[in-house]
């Protein structure tokens, strides 16, 4: 097998590079995800699972109460 045809899936590989090294950078700069996501062209949960390092979760502060409280399932009336 030649070398091409052993690299072929890897064709085009430095211009993906250099949109990832952008995504990492607009994140990193603080860009919204929802901007960047805009711009790329994908979803937001896609740069959430291709980029995780990019959201810092230990300087979030969580309010649980309100968490528990958006999430509550509503009361089912009884019959």
């Amino acid at each position: 097998m030649l070398r091409d045809e052993r690299y072929w899936w890897r064709l085009g590989e430095p211009i993906s590079i250099l949109r990832e090294s952008c995504l990492v950078k607009w994140l990193g700069m603080g860009i919204s995800p929802v901007t960047v996501a805009e711009w790329a062209g994908v979803t937001r949960s896609w740069l959430a699972l291709r980029y995780p390092h990019c959201f810092r979760t230990e300087t979030v502060e969580i309010d649980w109460d309100h968490l528990a409280e958006a999430m509550a399932l509503p009361d089912s009336p009884r019959p």
